[in-house]
C-alpha cells in the first residue's frame, strides 16, 4: 500500500535534521524536495538519496498557489510505494502545499516532526515560545490582520519586493518608525538579526528566502492604527491612575457625546470633507469603546458582546449573502421573526423615541404603510395637509391647541413628503442649508448697501432676500 511521509529539514543547517528524518530518507522510493536552497539540504547528497527538487515549478508558474498545486499533485500521484517530500523547517508551519498533499491524497499520510523556524527565532531573540505571539504568511498579510497587543512572527519574507508589501501593510496599523527584527537564518551559523524601523524594512539587502520578520506588541501611541490600542488607551483612562473626567463619566453623563459626534459626522458627509469624516467617525468609534468599558466594569456585557451579537445579527439578516438558501427575504419580516412580534404597534414600540421627532414620524408611518394603513399616494396625502392647515389657522384665531394642530399640521407634511419618495430629514436639512444660505448673502448684500437688517421692514429686506435668491440661483446654472 502506498504511504507518503512528510519531513521537515530543520530550521538551519543540517545538525538540525532528526535521526527519524534521514531513517525516512534512506528507506524512500521516492524523494521530492520543496527547494534546494537551504542550507540542510546537502544531507540527501551525503546520504546518497536520489531526489528531485520542485525549483523549476517555481520558476514555471505565475502563482504560488500554482506551485502549491502542482507540487502536491505530483507527490500524491508518484509512482511508487514510499513516498517523501521534504521541506525547509517543519512541516506544519507555513506550508500550503503539505495541507492539500493531506486534504486530497487517498493514501496514508504521515508527518515527521522537525525543528521549525520558529525555533531559531525564538533563539535567537531569547524568546520564551510560551508568550502569546501570532504566525502570518507574508504572502497572505492582507488577510491575516496584524494583532499590536502581542509578538507578531510573519514568516517567508522571501525577498524585498515581499518585505515591501509587508512594510505597506504594518504601516496601516503601527507606527512608521516603530523598530521591528529582520531575522536571516534563525539559528544558522552567519544568523542576521537587523532591528530596523517598519518604514526602512524593505532597505535590508539581507532579505533571502530564510527571513522572517518579528513585530514586538506595540499597544498605544506606536500601534495607534489598530483598534486594539484605542481600547488599551481608554481602559488606562479609566484606570486608577487614568483622566479623572474619563473616570468620571457614565453611560447617562455621554449621551450628549454621541449624539453630538454623530451630528458632526453628518456635517462632514455633507460637507464632502473625508478628512472630517475620518475624523468625526473616530470620535464616535471613542464614544462606542466608553461605552464598551464602562458596562465591562459594571458587568454588563463587553466589547466582544457587541461585535459577537452585531455579526450574528448581519448574518442572520441577510441569508441571502450568507445562506446557502440564497432567496431575498424582506429584513422587516426578519426583524418581525427575532422579536416575535404580535402586531404592528409593538413594532412601533421598539423605534426609539430618542430619535428627532422629523425621523420618529417617518419610521412609524413607515410601519403603518407595511400593513396597508397608508394613503394611495403623496396627492392624496395632500389633501390632508390642507385639511390640518385649516385646522391650524382656526386654531390660532381661537388660540385653543395650537400645538397639536401644528404637530398635526407636521406629521401631515412628513406624510406627504414620504409618498413622494423623498427622505423628510434630507428635504428639511436641505431647505434649511438653503434658507441659512440665502439670509447669509441677503444679509451682506444689505451690510454693503450700508444699512442693517434689524433696522429695515420685511417688506424692505424682501428686496434684498429676492436679489439674494437670484444671484444663488444664477450660479447653480451656471
Amino acid at each position: 500500500m502506498k504511504q507518503i511521509y512528510i519531513l521537515g529539514f530543520g530550521c538551519a543547517d543540517r545538525s538540525e535534521i532528526t535521526l527519524g528524518t534521514i531513517d525516512t530518507l534512506k528507506k524512500s522510493d521516492m524523494v521530492y524536495v520543496r527547494t534546494m536552497q537551504h542550507p540542510a539540504a546537502v544531507i540527501l547528497d551525503e546520504f546518497n538519496i536520489p531526489y528531485i527538487d520542485f525549483d523549476n515549478v517555481y520558476d514555471r508558474s505565475e502563482t504560488f498557489e500554482d506551485v502549491y498545486e502542482k507540487i502536491a499533485d505530483t507527490v500524491i500521484n508518484a509512482p511508487a510505494e514510499v513516498v517523501s517530500y521534504i521541506v525547509p523547517g517543519s512541516a506544519v508551519f507555513a506550508e500550503k502545499a503539505v495541507q492539500i498533499i493531506v486534504r486530497k491524497a487517498t493514501c496514508p499520510v504521515k508527518i515527521i516532526p522537525a525543528v521549525s523556524f520558529l525555533d531559531g527565532i525564538f533563539a535567537a531573540l531569547k524568546m520564551d515560545a510560551i508568550e502569546s505571539f501570532k504566525l502570518i504568511d507574508a504572502l497572505d498579510i492582507i488577510n491575516s490582520k496584524p494583532d499590536v497587543s502581542t509578538t507578531n512572527i510573519i514568516a517567508q519574507v522571501y525577498d524585498r519586493d515581499i518585505a515591501s508589501d509587508v512594510k505597506l501593510e504594518l504601516m496601516n496599523y503601527y507606527d512608521d518608525e516603530f523598530e521591528v527584527f529582520v531575522i536571516v537564518g534563525a539559528a544558522a551559523e552567519d544568523e542576521k538579526v537587523i532591528p530596523v524601523k517598519i518604514c526602512e524594512m524593505d532597505y535590508v539587502e539581507e532579505i533571502d528566502h530564510l527571513t522572517s520578520v518579528v513585530v514586538p506588541p506595540a499597544l498605544g501611541e506606536h500601534g495607534a492604527g489598530a483598534f486594539e490600542s484605542l481600547y488599551h488607551v481608554i481602559k488606562e483612562l479609566r484606570g486608577e491612575n487614568g483622566c479623572e473626567w474619563d473616570k468620571a463619566q457614565t453611560h447617562e453623563s455621554l449621551v450628549k457625546y454621541l449624539i453630538e459626534e454623530s451630528y458632526e459626522f453628518i456635517d462632514a458627509i455633507k460637507n464632502s470633507d473625508p478628512y472630517g469624516m475620518c475624523e468625526e467617525l473616530g470620535d464616535v468609534l471613542l464614544q462606542i469603546i466608553l461605552h464598551a468599558v464602562i458596562a465591562e466594569e459594571e458587568g454588563e456585557f463587553m466589547l466582544s458582546d457587541i461585535i459577537r451579537d452585531e455579526t450574528k445579527k448581519m448574518i442572520r439578516r441577510h441569508p441571502h449573502v450568507f445562506s446557502e438558501d440564497r432567496h431575498h427575504t424582506d429584513w422587516e419580516e426578519i426583524k418581525k421573526e427575532e422579536h416575535q412580534y404580535k402586531n404592528t404597534s409593538q413594532s412601533m414600540s421598539e423605534i426609539p423615541r430618542s430619535l428627532p421627532a422629523i425621523i420618529y414620524a417617518d419610521k412609524i408611518q413607515s410601519k403603518a404603510a407595511k400593513v396597508g394603513f397608508d394613503f394611495d399616494d403623496a396627492l392624496q396625502a395632500m389633501d390632508k395637509l390642507y385639511e390640518e392647515a385649516d385646522e391650524v389657522i382656526e386654531a390660532v384665531k381661537e388660540n385653543i391647541h395650537v400645538m397639536e394642530e401644528c404637530g398635526d399640521l407636521l406629521f401631515a407634511a412628513i406624510n406627504v413628503v414620504r409618498l413622494a419618495g423623498v427622505d423628510p430629514y434630507e428635504a428639511l436639512s436641505h431647505a434649511n442649508d438653503k434658507f441659512f444660505t440665502r439670509f447669509s448673502l441677503m444679509e451682506r448684500l444689505i451690510e454693503e448697501n450700508g444699512q442693517h437688517i434689524s433696522e429695515m421692514s420685511v417688506k424692505e429686506a424682501d428686496v434684498f432676500w429676492e436679489k439674494a435668491k437670484k444671484m444663488l440661483n444664477s450660479e447653480k446654472n451656471s
